[in-house]
């Protein structure tokens, strides 16, 4: 009996996982790769959430990361200026120091199949 054949129902093999992870690379649908391994889109879809990791960036302290809020905020004069202008496009300060609604935008791309985001 191969190994396929002695974990079928049971659990993911390696094989198993590589093709996952073929399947995610070309832009699968989460029904074909389930489909290919004779597994329920169930099974697939916690073993990607299981298994991914996130990449952390090398962003440095003084990087910019945008605010959640950003498209519908507006916030003047957190400079203390009396210069009229959105903070948001303010150039001489940076807004998010100074807001004290700044959150970091989460990228809602991680909460959808195929869980993971990928640059080209």
């Amino acid at each position: 009996m191969s190994n396929y054949e002695l974990s079928k129902g049971k659990h993911l093999i390696m094989e198993d996982r590589l093709i996952i992870e073929y399947g995610l690379d070309q832009n699968y649908a989460l029904r074909e790769i389930a489909d290919k391994l004779k597994k329920d889109p169930t099974t697939i879809s916690k073993e990607i959430k299981r298994n991914r990791f996130l990449r952390v960036s090398k962003a440095k302290e003084n990087d910019i990361h945008p605010c959640q809020n950003r498209r519908s905020c507006s916030k003047t004069n957190l400079c203390n200026n009396a210069c009229g202008k959105q903070c948001k496009k303010c150039a001489f300060i940076n807004c998010y120091r100074a807001c004290n609604e700044y959150s970091i935008k989460k990228c809602v791309k991680l909460n959808r199949y195929p869980y993971v985001f990928s640059i080209d």
